[in-house]
């Protein structure tokens, strides 16, 4: 986990892999964090077969960490699959799903920044480290954001500092 950038309302954190992602989020879990205060995005290269449906109400994953994909959705409120054209497949869980799609439906708002970065301007963050977090993404690592009231982030952030 690379430590991260945060704003009152939000917190982010980096990992190099999905397996160390679902560690720390099973550890707040276990803390008693609430899932509605955490988000999860990561990207999939243009070339990776994959599929991503709902079954019986629920939305599934197949493919490269379709399990991994399969159990965020089904625990964090809101998920959205995007393809971005020349960048790939960003898959997002959490509420980080429906600030991304408001992003595209209001894109000339957010002054030339992309979806990603508008998404995450939005939480508080600054523009340059909105950016390096889409280049993070990009360069397939996974991004948890914690988002809420300053008191529960503050939380979740020092929970962080103690894995």
């Amino acid at each position: 986990m690379s430590p991260g950038a945060r704003s009152r309302n939000a917190a982010v954190r980096t990992f190099g892999s999905e397996a160390e992602a679902r560690l720390v989020l099973a550890r707040l879990r276990s803390a008693g964090i609430d899932g509605s205060a955490l988000s999860v995005l990561a990207s999939r290269p243009a070339h990776q077969s994959a599929a991503y449906f709902a079954a019986e109400g629920i939305a599934r994953a197949w493919g490269e960490g379709s399990e991994f994909w399969s159990e965020l959705w089904e625990t964090l409120p809101g998920w959205v699959v995007l393809t971005i054209p020349g960048w790939g497949t960003l898959l997002a869980a959490g509420a980080i799903g429906a600030w991304l799609v408001n992003a595209l439906e209001n894109s000339g708002v957010f002054g030339g920044l992309t979806p990603l970065e508008a998404a995450l301007y939005s939480l508080g963050l600054e523009k340059q480290e909105a950016g390096r977090y889409e280049e993070a993404v990009g360069s397939g690592m996974v991004l948890l954001i914690a988002h809420g009231p300053g008191e529960e982030v503050e939380r979740i952030s020092r929970l962080w500092d103690e894995l």
